[in-house]
């Protein structure tokens, strides 16, 4: 690689017609380039980069930054090879901090596909200027020249380790933009594998790290996940669609899939983002009280009320069945700290006989206080079941009324 140097083009204000600037010199050094970027085309685009465009008066975004250009020497010329530009802006009160690559803020890719050998270069300066607030970018672009270059490493080998064949197949499902020549590499090491025989072949950690790192791949494959152990590991990092491939004697075990729910609930998962996660549970697990209270319990109720909709209606009108998965939805309002809970979802899909009967069935001893919230335990108990009966009372009104 040859031997190059930085360039640092200070972002300033506009000066009047014939004072210098930086903006002027950022211009002069890349006009004849051939650079396809913005700033070597015209000089209004170097003045808008080093000193930001006037939102009011143009309707652009474009905030003001230093740029650093970085140069070789080719026949005593020197020839810009990339350059990137620093931003600090205030939103919301809060000092933000980025850094554009070739005129593109779209992650790295702008750099990595024509550079990828200067990438020690880029990480090298900006652990120069600021080594502190630049960490999230010199290790993401650390990361991603170490897998260029291990790549590269592996190209001649035949036989692998399993770290090494971990690394291979996540690379060929990683979701970004490989340069052409590494894609190539990594495709013809993994397209001639059997992925079941690798499978297979891993170690119980090797199998989690697998299944995690290639999504994609599974569909297609007839993966099945006989280890405990594996299932956990899996389910420790926030993916239940292990589900989907475990075994029939791991999916007989309702004790065990209860505790995978727990972990999944350990991990924070619950929320209303996540919630689709849990249609890997087998069918016949999504009308088992104890397992619906758990999921209740730890905030799954949009899920809970998709299944019970689809259930015999002989189980919605069972106050066994029914009384005590209110009870763990409210408990786990409780238990989050909310005073408030908004049951219709749940509330609609029982019939009237239940609905009027809530008072006799749902009971509470004394709550302890939730860990957050300002509430106290007592406080949020009444809240959310007064609560309850309003959400009830409106759905008893609406069916009145059609």
């Amino acid at each position: 690689m040859e031997q190059g140097i930085w360039k640092k083009y200070e972002k300033t204000v506009c000066k009047p017609e014939g004072e210098r600037a930086s903006y002027h010199d950022l211009y002069e050094d890349l006009k004849d380039s051939r650079r396809s970027w913005e700033i070597a085309q015209s000089l209004d685009e170097c003045k808008a980069q080093l000193c930001g465009v006037d939102l009011r008066t143009t309707g652009r975004v474009l905030e003001a930054g230093d740029i650093y250009v970085y140069y070789v020497l080719e026949k005593e010329k020197l020839i810009p090879i990339l350059y990137f530009k620093i931003v600090q802006v205030y939103d919301d009160n809060e000092l933000m901090h980025y850094i554009e690559y070739n005129g593109n803020s779209d992650y790295y890719n702008s750099i990595i596909e024509i550079a990828v050998q200067y990438l020690p270069e880029v990480i090298r300066k900006l652990k120069e200027i600021d080594s502190e607030k630049n960490q999230f970018y010199i290790e993401e672009l650390e990361s991603r020249y170490y897998n260029h270059q291990h790549i590269l490493e592996l190209q001649s080998k035949v036989e692998y380790t399993e770290e090494e064949l971990l690394f291979l197949y996540k690379m060929y499902n990683y979701n970004f933009s490989l340069e052409r020549i590494y894609k190539t590499i990594v495709s013809s090491k993994i397209e001639s594998r059997d992925l079941v025989v690798d499978f297979e072949s891993f170690s119980e950690e090797g199998k989690a790290k697998l299944f995690l790192s290639i999504h994609g791949l599974l569909f297609e494959s007839p993966i099945s996940i006989s280890s405990k152990k594996v299932m956990t590991l899996i389910v420790e990092n926030g993916d239940l669609s292990c589900l989907c491939y475990a075994s029939s004697e791991i999916l007989k075990d309702k004790d065990f899939i209860i505790g995978l729910l727990q972990v999944f609930a350990e991990c924070g998962e619950f929320n209303p983002m996540n919630t689709t996660k849990l249609n890997a549970l087998p069918e016949c697990y999504r009308t088992d009280p104890e397992i619906l209270s758990l999921i209740l319990y730890y905030g799954g109720d949009l899920v809970v009320s998709e299944w019970l909709a689809k259930s015999p209606e002989e189980k919605l009108k069972s106050p066994e069945f029914v009384y005590p998965l209110l009870e763990a939805f409210i408990r786990g309002k409780i238990r989050d700290g909310k005073p408030c809970c908004d049951a219709s979802n749940l509330l609609r899909l029982l019939p009237n006989e239940i609905l009027n009967d809530i008072e006799n069935h749902i009971m509470f001893g004394p709550e302890q206080n939730p860990q957050k919230g300002l509430w106290s335990g007592e406080d949020l108990k009444q809240i959310s079941y007064q609560k309850l009966l309003n959400h009830r009372a409106k759905v008893l009104q609406y069916r009145k009324e059609h």
